[in-house]
């Protein structure tokens, strides 16, 4: 895998295709992620880029990332989980919020309660659709 600061200094506007090989590159390489801040950080930076794009990643892409965000999700880390929701919300993952609505509450740390509760109140409106705040 490329450091972060490959992903944090690249453009903040791509175009789609451009976003759409930078996280194909990431999906397909098996060493990563290697740690879950890591990853979220990365893919943090890249779904900026593509949300950035104005257009919807492809949907294939889109499912390996919620696979992924699913993978790395921690019941007791805050921070993480709001990484993860900015990314899902930035690419329109509303599988996520369902996936996280699964979890059982009561093996959340309270941080990370608090975080699901107000990032769900957030998006559970417009998380399919990352642009409708500019319609």
């Amino acid at each position: 895998m490329k450091p972060f600061d490959y992903y944090r200094d690249l453009p903040d506007v791509m175009r789609p295709t451009e976003v759409t090989a930078e996280f194909e590159a990431i999906l397909s390489n098996p060493n990563f992620p290697c740690f879950p801040q890591e990853a979220a950080a990365v893919l943090g930076e890249l779904s900026e880029r593509q949300w950035n794009t104005y257009t919807l990643l492809d949907t294939g892409v889109r499912g390996a990332v919620e696979s992924l965000l699913e993978k790395i999700w921690r019941d007791d880390d805050a921070v993480l989980a709001e990484s993860l929701f900015a990314v899902a919300g930035r690419l329109g993952l509303p599988s996520f919020l369902s996936f996280v609505g699964q979890r059982r509450v009561a093996q959340m740390s309270s941080a990370v309660q608090a975080v699901v509760a107000e990032c769900v109140a957030e998006l559970q409106e417009s998380i399919a659709d990352p642009y409708s705040g500019l319609r």
